[in-house]
């Protein structure tokens, strides 16, 4: 049985707003895909936008509304930070993962991490974990920039 595919791109910040960074994304998403022989139904991408949590991504909306209509067998991402950067966000993706069987692929970190298995859970955390907190130490640099 082949797998379908939604692959899901993002950067925060594109002052150009060219989106080379996600095209590239979306071109290693591609390639992987076709490696492993995934049927790819959507590409998706949100350019110039925050995964902090903050700030509504509309194809990361439509990702998670293509995984709760049972729409797509795996989601792959260049990297498991570019879903997240808010610990609470990951936990709702992981608990609509379950609920819905979808996998998720990663090109740069390793391939398919099962969110069904602990092991799988740990290294998205750990993952969310390291992005969460490269978010927050940019804020602290923000804030501090504007103190002086």
């Amino acid at each position: 049985m082949t797998l379908r595919s939604a692959l899901y791109a993002r950067i925060s910040k594109d002052l150009e707003h060219s989106g080379h960074g996600v095209d590239r994304q979306l071109k290693d998403c591609r390639e992987y895909a076709q490696k492993h022989g995934y049927e790819v139904v959507e590409e998706l991408q949100d350019n110039d936008i925050s995964a902090s949590g903050l700030k509504k991504r509309p194809s990361y909306l439509k990702l998670r509304q293509l995984m709760q209509d049972c729409a797509v067998d795996v989601v792959v991402v260049y990297s498991l930070d570019r879903l997240h950067r808010n610990m609470t966000k990951l936990q709702e993706y992981i608990t609509l993962s379950l609920s819905t069987n979808v996998l998720i692929a990663s090109v740069a970190d390793g391939g398919e991490a099962d969110l069904a298995s602990a092991s799988g859970r740990l290294r998205a955390n750990i993952v969310g974990a390291v992005a969460a907190h490269e978010r927050e130490k940019s804020q602290e640099r923000i804030k501090r920039s504007n103190w002086t």
